[in-house]
């Protein structure tokens, strides 16, 4: 029978898994799009959206855009979520006020497929310290499991 410590090791090695891919691939992509083409986009929507946590209520800036490739119109929601970590109600009003609606705006086209582009917002920095933390849960969790496996021998 596993004891609390020995559950507590393989919630944390293997709740840090997921956590840490969805990480690890926003801050790969948010790399990768610095060398994507850019087109002018002109922002059609921003508002706050709130967001329930653990820890309670986020606000989290949302944006959407049209831009045109190759004569073609899209439109697009997606950004780098470059708030500072932790992120404040006042950091995410500012972001509004430098996105406004109408405002035009420089966006990365993804080259494999023009009808997805990012607009940069910033260096996602919650997702590299969530990235940073599941990797340490993961080491933390996996040390826990290996020590008490070895203990029990």
């Amino acid at each position: 029978m596993l004891t609390a410590f020995q559950i507590f090791g393989v919630a944390l090695l293997l709740g840090s898994i997921p956590l840490s891919i969805k990480s690890a691939r926003r801050v790969r992509t948010y790399r990768q799009m610095q060398a994507w083409p850019k087109a002018r986009a002109r922002i059609t929507k921003s508002f706050v959206r709130e967001e329930s946590s653990g820890d309670g209520m986020a606000n989290l800036a949302e944006f959407e855009f049209v831009y045109s490739v190759a004569g073609i119109e899209h439109t697009s929601n997606l950004q780098t979520e470059g708030l500072r970590f932790p992120g404040t109600e006042e950091d995410v009003q500012q972001m509004l006020k430098r996105f406004p609606v109408g405002a035009s705006v420089q966006v990365a086209v993804d080259p494999a497929d023009p009808g997805r582009a990012i607009l940069d917002t910033g260096f996602p920095a919650a997702w590299n310290a969530l990235k940073r933390a599941s990797a340490i849960g993961f080491l933390v969790g996996l040390a826990i499991c290996l020590a008490t496996i070895s203990f029990a021998k």
